[in-house]
């Protein structure tokens, strides 16, 4: 049995970070006739500004950003109900884990849980209880493997919510400003919520314009 943290790669070359926020102005002043015959870091970051102020958001689905995410199967089933997006995912139908790997892999518990009341104390797993989830993971890899002669087809149907998987999206501001914004609120899973504010820490980082009306709040 292996376990993992869960982390995320962004696909979008960085260099063309830029580009995109530039694109986005050369796009969005196309519906007010106000095009500029040379656009600038700097007035991309203005004009963009200004649309999400006035609630313009339509303009921020000319900018196209994919992530890589290696998180659990929970989150990962949460993340592909999202709309506006392209997906590709790890395959339980397609990859026989015994073969390939020889072990599973799971996605080391990660996060805080408040509850759905702001005065909720924050609460996390102790060492106990996260002892108890990874026996149950080491119990259900023994099982597997004993499942060879069944194959992937149906010995995936005991595969839990905690094992590894790898999925790639690919949307735009517009809708990774959405997704990071309900997905990083108190509400949310713990494991979903610790992933995205990672991913929200990224965005204020690189390109801070199209994320400085959400908040980057403690985990």
């Amino acid at each position: 049995m292996k376990i993992v943290n869960q982390s995320f790669e962004v696909l979008t070359d960085i260099t063309v970070i830029d580009f995109i926020t530039r694109q986005l102005e050369m796009a969005g002043r196309v519906c007010y006739k106000s095009e500029n015959p040379v656009t600038t870091k700097e007035s991309a970051a203005q004009f963009v500004e200004r649309i999400i102020n006035n609630g313009h958001e339509s303009v921020l689905e000319h900018g196209i950003i994919s992530i890589k995410f290696i998180t659990d199967r929970g989150v990962g089933n949460e993340l592909v109900r999202h709309r506006h997006c392209a997906f590709s995912q790890e395959s339980t139908h397609y990859i026989d884990y015994n073969k390939k790997y020889g072990e599973l892999t799971f996605v080391r518990p990660e996060g805080f849980y408040r509850g759905r009341e702001l005065n909720d104390a924050k609460r996390e797993l102790t060492v106990e209880q996260i002892g108890k989830i990874y026996n149950v993971f080491q119990l259900i890899e023994n099982e597997y493997k004993t499942m060879k002669n069944i194959g992937q087809y149906f010995s995936r149907s005991i595969l839990p919510l905690g094992l590894k998987t790898e999925l790639v999206m690919t949307t735009n501001i517009r809708e990774w400003r959405h997704i990071l914004r309900i997905r990083t609120s108190y509400a949310c899973h713990p494991q979903m919520r610790a992933l995205m504010l990672k991913v929200l820490a990224w965005f204020k980082e690189n390109i801070p314009i199209v994320v400085s009306d959400i908040e980057l709040r403690e985990l």
